[in-house]
């Protein structure tokens, strides 16, 4: 990261080689939905407001052009987009 301005280097996927300002987050979280009987047939009905992430299992991150895996938590994502982590999923 540039100190001066806190601008993010300039960054490219292992994998495909394009550029990249952001990854893509996949999280593992707890979804809170109604559930009852439709027609006889169980059926989810819209979320309700509740997420909560499973904080014990940590988040994976991939390339937005070409959804390599880039990086396995938060540490080893923001690194890797400061230019810190060359390469490969960590």
């Amino acid at each position: 990261m540039n100190t001066e301005t806190g601008e993010a280097k300039k960054v490219k996927c292992p994998q495909c080689g394009e550029e990249v300002e952001n990854l893509v987050a996949f999280s593992l979280c707890w979804q809170e939905s109604d559930f009852r009987l439709v027609d006889n047939e169980g059926s989810y009905g819209g979320p309700l407001p509740d997420v909560v992430p499973v904080e014990s299992i940590e988040n994976e991150f991939e390339c937005p052009k070409c959804s390599a895996p880039i990086a396995t938590g938060y540490h080893s994502a923001v690194a890797f987009l400061k230019g810190e982590k060359a390469e490969g999923k960590s």
